[in-house]
């Protein structure tokens, strides 16, 4: 089998647009551009076809393949009107604090872009089905945040029952869906992490329970939060890396490199 196969995707939400928390879709482009002049691995990308149509002026990698995000039956077309109809519910918004009132998090948009990500991996694992894992990475990682890329990684260090996740603090031994709401700390992070190839489909599907408890709840909220839930939920399932920065993942699962003296 193969090493590792990485897939991302980019929706475009008009943030341009928001009134907080704005960022340009060029901001968007220009970053995953540097993603891939830097990324050693194969990637799988999934974009709409306006966005497909602006990245054809550039010229990409040959290890760089795109596809169309509407070929992918997703989290958010199957979820929106509900997702959306609880971001509007004063009920829910009402029990917010202050802090998070103009979060990301509350646009139902946003949110199921971010849940849709284990979509994306299960189409890439049933095309390319031979590879010992599937990574996700975030569209604009590489210039957003100051830190490694996956490059060298020690896969068969990595332990293929689990999902290899990262979180910048220790995660307590309980946490409920309220207090990843409302705590501005963050743990699991969602911008990178490691699926064997035997967990692809079913995490999917557990992912998606998941879901549906927080919408038979009335509430929304972000992937981390999800991820956070589902490692309290069956933390033998994960393996976590902890590491202080937003995605410190590939920094603690590097090859180390022999020293010969």
């Amino acid at each position: 089998m193969k090493d590792i196969v990485f897939v991302t995707a980019y929706r475009d939400l008009q943030r341009e647009k928001w009134s907080h928390y704005i960022v340009p879709r060029e901001h968007y482009i220009q970053r995953f551009v540097e993603l891939t002049k830097k990324i050693e691995y194969e990637l799988e990308v999934y974009v709409e076809p306006h966005v497909l149509k602006i990245l054809q002026d550039y010229t990409f990698p040959s290890h760089i393949y795109f596809n169309t995000w509407d070929n992918v039956e997703t989290f958010f077309d199957k979820y929106f009107e509900q997702e959306e109809a609880i971001s509007k519910d004063k009920s829910f918004l009402n029990t917010l604090p202050r802090h998070i009132q103009y979060s990301p998090k509350l646009h139902a948009d946003y949110t199921l872009v971010n849940h849709s990500k284990v979509n994306f991996l299960a189409d890439v694992k049933s095309r390319k089905p031979d590879y010992r894992y599937y990574g996700w990475i975030d569209f604009a990682y590489y210039l957003m945040w100051n830190i490694d890329l996956p490059k060298d990684v020690d896969v068969y260090s990595l332990d293929v029952k689990k999902i290899s996740v990262h979180s910048k603090n220790p995660i307590p031994d309980f946490l409920t869906v309220t207090d990843l709401l409302h705590f501005p700390h963050e743990y699991i992070t969602g911008g990178s992490y490691l699926i064997p190839n035997d967990i692809v489909y079913p995490i999917e599907k557990i992912y998606e329970n998941k879901l549906k408890q927080y919408y038979a709840m009335g509430i929304i909220d972000d992937d981390q939060s999800i991820w956070t839930q589902l490692y309290n939920d069956n933390p033998d399932m994960f393996e976590l890396y902890i590491h202080p920065t937003m995605h410190g993942l590939f920094k603690k699962i590097k090859k180390i490199p022999n020293i010969i003296e």
